[in-house]
């Protein structure tokens, strides 16, 4: 396994359960620190996302000073030092991609209705990366070697982490057939119809995404964007890690800044996907952190050894 790369943005993957990297697991432990992604202190629960339909506030008295906001004005802040804070999640994530996305890119690249569909409207294949944020994921979109013409669209609730998003596009190096690569503002909150250049896509791909939305906002949102047959790679935190932990950061001046969290249950997520008519096409993945992957990703992963941290599912649209 390679070393992941921790300056990268916060979307997708795991390890799964069952894989043999994990062979002997330890129980579940209890945790009474908080997930940050750049702190990590034992005497902040933070604003744990319980699994009920809003997120609960704190009950432990915070070392440092958190300010609450939106998840889109978090994130403006968050941009400036969003790739470089050692996420522990997105390294987790990374390691996974290397095996998870090519997989699904494939199966997407190679769907004969796929191909013969858009070659016949006269069209490109069109791939969005919903919650792309500094563009980690779209990167990885962007290098891949495409079989036909293809559009890659990133949305983002972030001003600030498009920009960002932007110049790393600019400076990378594109894979064949990719012709044009469009970022744009949506907060799926806020707006519930999405730019048209999104619309009806081959493909979309929202990692570590849904713990910021009601899951049925995030699955409206998710309607239009792809089209009937088209195919969604969904990944997010793990209601294990999300009941005591979410997304957030330490500003300049010392306040941990966090937005809006929901730890979404495994189940519910499969149920509120079928419900606005998406089927599994894999099982459901769900990654538990071993002391190998942690002794990678640095000493902040260690109080999660034996927990699950994170959960992936790949869907059609019917």
């Amino acid at each position: 396994m390679t070393q992941p790369s921790l300056n990268s943005t916060f979307d997708t993957s795991l390890v799964d359960v069952s894989s043999s990297l994990h062979p002997n697991l330890s129980p579940q432990p209890t945790f009474t620190g908080s997930f940050s992604s750049t702190n990590t202190d034992p005497s902040d629960n933070g604003q744990p996302s319980t699994l009920q339909p809003n997120p609960a506030a704190s009950c432990n008295a915070p070392s440092k000073p958190v300010r609450y906001t939106t998840t889109a004005a978090a994130y403006e802040e968050w941009a400036e030092t969003y790739d470089t804070d050692g996420n522990v999640l997105q390294g987790v994530d990374d390691l996974e991609l290397e095996t998870l996305l090519p997989g699904f890119l494939a199966l997407i690249a190679t769907r004969p209705d796929a191909e013969a569909a858009s070659k016949a409207a006269g069209q490109k294949l069109r791939v969005v990366d919903l919650g792309c944020g500094t563009g980690r994921n779209t990167l990885k979109l962007l290098s891949y070697s495409w079989r036909q013409a293809t559009t890659i669209v990133g949305l983002d609730a972030s001003v600030a982490m498009l920009d960002v998003a932007r110049r790393k596009c600019a400076s990378h190096a594109w894979g064949s057939n990719v012709v044009e690569v469009v970022l744009l503002e949506h907060d799926a909150m806020l707006k519930p119809s999405p730019p048209p250049q999104a619309l009806n896509a081959d493909a979309v791909i929202s990692t570590l995404v849904l713990e910021h939305l009601p899951l049925s906002t995030f699955f409206a949102a998710l309607q239009p964007l792809i089209r009937p047959g088209g195919h969604v790679l969904l990944t997010n935190m793990h209601p294990n890690m999300g009941s005591s932990s979410q997304a957030g950061f330490v500003s300049k001046n010392g306040e941990k800044v966090r937005g809006v969290s929901w730890a979404h249950g495994v189940e519910e997520t499969v149920e509120a996907a079928r419900a606005a008519g998406f089927e599994l096409v894999d099982k459901v993945r769900e990654a538990r952190m071993s002391r190998e992957v942690a002794g990678l990703l640095g000493e902040r992963a260690n109080k999660w050894v034996g927990s699950e941290v994170w959960y992936g599912m790949t869907m059609r649209r019917t």
